[in-house]
């Protein structure tokens, strides 16, 4: 597979956090593909693309290079969880009749082995670019929802236990105003319920929403919070913003 000049979006950041069925995996996976392929190809290549025939198939050929340059990527942090995707067993289903296919399912089997390892912590995950931006915005989710949180907690006059505060995040936080805590809500209550932050918050304690952010982050890909966030400031501002930028 060819290196990329820059990381591209990972997938996997972008599933929402619950169970999904196999047609909901196949819908996300299918369109977020499509989506961060369609940034990879040239002008020309735009122009000369046509639909794909029954058996997956693009032309011209450097097309279906970045497409499967991208499957091939995403199947690092997606892992087995690609194949839920139709456009990729379309894919699989070409390889299958190409002289490059051996070399193809090979990286695919790489690229398994690789998430595999991510999902079992024995090798840290790849930044998402689009982490800065992320952060940016859930941070700004936090800031609100903690203000919230402590108005609740200040009419009470008394410190609340730790089941009162998850049941009281998890309600504030279910709000439509609110849709990156919401997307991984699961996950947020299962980092407060073996952490204090927010028990020291409700008692009268500063707690900055960026410092909870990252005491997540961390605790969620098994980092160090002060290097992770020191490493999402070095990334640029937006993926979105190098659209032109190839696999």
């Amino acid at each position: 597979m060819k290196k990329s000049k820059r990381p591209v979006p990972q997938i996997i950041t972008r599933i929402p956090r619950r169970q999904m069925t196999r047609s909901e995996w196949n819908q996300i996976v299918t369109l977020e593909l499509l989506q961060i392929w369609e940034t990879l190809l040239s002008p020309e290549e735009h122009q000369a693309t046509r639909a794909t025939d029954n058996d997956g198939g693009f032309a011209p050929p450097s097309v279906e290079q970045k497409l499967d340059d991208l499957i091939l990527n995403q199947a690092q942090t997606l892992g087995w969880r690609i194949v839920f995707s139709d456009l990729v067993l379309k894919r699989f289903n070409k390889w299958e009749s190409q002289e490059n296919g051996p070399r193809l399912f090979e990286e695919l089997g790489r690229s398994f082995a690789k998430s595999t390892k991510i999902f079992q912590q024995k090798l840290k995950p790849p930044l998402d670019p689009d982490l800065r931006q992320f952060r940016t915005e859930t941070v700004t989710e936090l800031r609100v929802l903690l203000r919230n949180i402590k108005n609740v907690f200040s009419v009470k006059r008394r410190a609340p236990g730790q089941q009162e505060i998850l049941a009281t995040f998890e309600t504030l936080a279910s709000n439509d105003s609110f849709p990156h805590l919401r997307a991984n809500l699961a996950v947020w209550l299962d980092y407060l319920g073996e952490d204090v932050a927010l028990r020291s918050f409700s008692s009268g304690s500063r707690i900055s929403p960026a410092a909870l952010f990252d005491s997540w982050l961390g605790w969620c890909q098994n980092r160090d919070a002060e290097s992770l966030r020191q490493a999402i400031s070095e990334l640029p501002n937006s993926a979105q913003d190098q659209r032109s930028t190839k696999l």
